[in-house]
């Protein structure tokens, strides 16, 4: 049974693929200048799943709204958990004079 599931819309249809906890699944985007990538995997030491997000681009304009849909990424990623993302927990840390 596939451990992770993926999905992607584009021009000639949908297509979906799955990952297995010993192979991990790996998704990408590009255009000419800018790409963006996840990789999830399977930690077996902590029994948790863990992600890496990249993205690049010779266009400083791009690489902002990268970096906008990436924390956009993480903070679903903790919403859908039930905890608060990095950036709520930083500026409730700011307010108690920590940050």
């Amino acid at each position: 049974m596939s451990h992770f599931y993926g999905g992607i819309q584009g021009g000639r249809g949908e297509a979906t693929r799955t990952g297995h906890k010993n192979t991990g699944i790996h998704a990408y985007i590009k255009t000419w200048n800018t790409s963006a990538g996840m990789w999830l995997r399977y930690c077996k030491t902590t029994d948790t799943n863990r992600y890496t997000i990249m993205g690049a681009s010779f266009d400083e304009e791009d690489m902002s709204e990268l970096s906008f849909m990436f924390m956009q990424m993480v903070d679903r990623y903790y919403k859908d958990k039930g905890e608060p993302s990095p950036l709520e927990r930083f500026k409730e840390a700011q307010k108690r004079g920590h940050a």
